[in-house]
């Protein structure tokens, strides 16, 4: 009897393993296989590390810490990336998510390669903010494509070529500057 029983437990487990695909193949392969909910999409090559960190940018107006780090996204069965802010402009603090202890609750999330052969480029997502104090988020999103340049430059663009994702919380930010990494 206990033959069995393992029989119906194991075997099941053996035929619903997870195909791993690294994470930077993840457009294209979605774009050529639709049956998704087999695959989990690993950084094995470990291309988000690049991006993690403390990163900073100051001019006249503004400055904006952010602190990238990785984590896994059970929704999106991938590792991805979450960035925290902090953002002052003219000594106001307009947004500050620095404390979050959960990175996958921060409004700026995902990361996604276009281009399979430049992993120095990605892109997130950020949901729109309704109230800055409590960090509550709506369905709204824009796109911001991070390059990483060099070990201590990172560039932040905010995505405008689609205008409905062009969020209320993306037109607070500069739409393109480039963060230089903190020392830890």
């Amino acid at each position: 009897m206990k033959k069995i029983l393992l029989f119906f437990f194991i075997i099941p487990n053996l035929f619903s393993q997870k195909i791993i695909i690294p994470v930077e193949e993840k457009s294209n392969h979605l774009m050529n296989n639709h049956k998704i909910d087999t695959y989990e999409f690993r950084d094995v090559n470990n291309v988000f590390d690049k991006f993690v960190g403390k990163w900073l940018y100051v001019d006249c107006d503004n400055t904006i810490k952010i602190e990238i780090k990785n984590y896994y996204s059970t929704s999106n069965r991938q590792d991805a990336i979450g960035i925290n802010v902090l953002f002052i402009k003219k000594s106001d603090t307009l947004i500050n998510t620095l404390n979050l202890k959960q990175i996958e609750y921060s409004f700026i999330t995902g990361g996604f390669f276009n281009d399979l052969k430049n992993t120095n480029c990605t892109s997130v997502i950020m949901s729109d903010i309704l109230d800055t104090t409590r960090i509550v988020i709506c369905g709204n999103v824009s796109q911001i494509d991070l390059v990483f340049v060099e070990p201590n430059k990172l560039i932040w663009n905010i995505n405008k070529r689609k205008s409905h994702l062009f969020t209320k919380t993306a037109q607070i930010f500069p739409s393109s500057f480039m963060f230089i990494k903190l020392k830890d």
